[in-house]
């Protein structure tokens, strides 16, 4: 048998983003892009991008705990 002593700290775990598709069939037909829980519950503040056939819409509002750099009307940032 072998022992160990460990004295190093454990690492923190790596926080995870989950995303998912959203498609909103009874409005108009576009799909968000939500950050979800490990059950696929959209988190508040979720919605990060709604994709419609004319083009991609950065939402409002969304909430910096989720993780991604927000612009100054706390919608993601993208980059050129």
């Amino acid at each position: 048998m072998k022992i160990e002593i460990w004295n190093e700290p454990e690492e923190a775990p790596e926080r995870r983003v989950r995303l998912k598709l959203q498609y909103d069939a009874i409005n108009d037909g576009s799909v968000d892009l939500v950050a979800v829980d490990e059950r696929g519950v959209m988190l508040g503040g979720g919605v990060l991008l709604t994709i419609y056939k004319e083009g991609i819409d950065r939402i409002e509002g969304m909430s910096s705990e989720i993780g991604f750099e927000l612009d100054s009307n706390e919608r993601i940032k993208i980059f050129n």
